[in-house]
């Protein structure tokens, strides 16, 4: 035979081999991957999960698995179902120029979860998914959910199909949600929903830290409408330290034949100790219901908070605003509290020291109605100025001005220390 040929044959053979190898271990990594996501460290997640099965081929495997999501108003301690969810997958582990692997996975509820959908709309709707994992370590992922239609004699439901990717690189989730439409009827009128789009772009999928955006696009319901929500939401760590800002507006908003436009909310928390909000965030993602904590819970949520009071942190409204065709309102509010020092050691709250307040309110024309300035001007809250009215108050150094005015606070700073100390000494 010849020898060229015989070498060609002999590198197509390692060659394959050599695929053949590598498919058979992504397969294996599949595997190992699965075995961590359904074999969660305890009170890190809500999510269980049940009669887990992996048949794991050279090239092909198949699996599936039950996920159950606890009742977050259940009495018990071990809080029953609110549902389950029956997950069936394929993975394709096949090595390719494009990818390393590819998947499809159907998802739909079972147990009591099924008997309702199937009840209320006829159908128990599946969930379908496809994606690929890249040669980078990035899964690419699409899933779609059918549309949904129900017509009671009191209640009327009917939703698009809602259709959507998400892409996971190590600890980066990118999550995109489109939703066309919502209608919602009933004996009190009907609410329509439309063009609702969620995104959500994650550093890090454990800690949250990231951007998330919330648009809908209108929204119709009996007394009013509203067009252009977004809601807006960013989280950044600096060191130690957890910075939050919500952003929400609204570009038109009609409620009982009153008209507002421009309406805005922007929220900021900055400065959190990371630590005592990890701490938080674990309890909430492994309890289900915050009400119905164990002891140990119980106690790890008031150390947390006990830490975030101690190192100190900010959080207000830094600017709310409305226009209507009668005027302009604007306020914003700010609460700092100072840390102890040093933060470590020192257990006594000092208001005075610790506490500053700055709030202010802009009524251009007759942006409220004129009761409630009315109202506002005989409390002193609101003094009226040259086409309008304006509003101040501030607490520094234990000294409270309202509208130029200090106000006696020695009492009361008095006791916020004491309960505060207290909360902080407490066990």
């Amino acid at each position: 035979m010849n020898k060229k040929l015989v070498s060609i044959l002999t590198l197509v053979v390692i060659l394959a081999a050599v695929w053949v190898g590598a498919s058979a271990y992504v397969g294996f990594k599949a595997q190992h991957e699965l075995a961590v996501i359904t074999n969660p460290p305890l009170g890190t997640t809500p999510f269980r999960f049940s009669n887990v099965t992996h048949d794991r081929g050279l090239l092909i495997s198949n699996g599936s698995m039950i996920v159950h999501y606890p009742d977050p108003d259940a009495d018990q301690q071990s809080p029953s179902d609110l549902f389950q969810v029956q997950i069936n997958y394929t993975i394709d582990h096949r090595v390719m120029l494009t990818h390393l692997s590819t998947y499809e996975l159907t998802a739909n509820l079972i147990g009591d979860g099924a008997q309702a959908m199937t009840a209320l709309f006829g159908q128990n709707p599946i969930l379908t998914g496809q994606g690929r994992w890249g040669w980078d370590g990035q899964a690419l992922n699409q899933y779609a959910l059918p549309a949904l239609k129900s017509e009671q004699t009191d209640f009327t439901f009917e939703m698009s199909p809602i259709n959507g990717q998400f892409k996971i690189k190590q600890a980066e989730l990118d999550f995109e949600m489109s939703l066309a439409s919502l209608l919602m009827a009933d004996a009190n009128g009907e609410t329509r929903i439309s063009d609702v789009q969620v995104t959500l772009m994650t550093k890090d999928r454990d800690t949250g830290q990231g951007r998330s955006v919330f648009t809908i696009g209108q929204v119709d319901f009996p007394v009013g409408q509203a067009q252009a929500v977004r809601v807006v939401g960013e989280s950044v760590y600096e060191g130690d330290r957890l910075n939050v800002s919500i952003g929400k507006a609204v570009g038109f908003l009609t409620i009982a034949g009153t008209t507002a436009s421009n309406l805005k909310l922007d929220i900021l928390l900055e400065g959190l100790y990371a630590k005592s909000m990890a701490s938080l965030s674990a309890v909430m993602n492994g309890a289900g219901n915050l009400e119905d904590l164990t002891p140990a819970q119980q106690q790890t949520v008031k150390e947390a908070i006990r830490d975030l009071i101690v190192h100190g942190f900010s959080v207000g409204i830094i600017d709310m605003q409305a226009a209507t065709n009668d005027g302009v309102a604007k306020a914003s509010a700010m609460l700092q509290v100072k840390p102890n020092a040093p933060a470590s050691k020192n257990l006594t709250f000092d208001a005075a020291k610790q506490l500053v307040f700055n709030a202010n309110l802009d009524l251009e024309g007759s942006a409220i109605s004129p009761s409630l300035t009315a109202i506002g001007t005989m409390m002193g809250v609101i003094v009226e100025r040259q086409n309008g009215f304006t509003g101040s108050v501030s607490l520094d150094q234990g000294q409270l001005v309202i509208n130029g005015i200090n106000v006696p606070f020695e009492a009361e700073a008095a006791q916020i220390s004491a309960n505060i100390t207290e909360f902080l000494k407490t066990p």
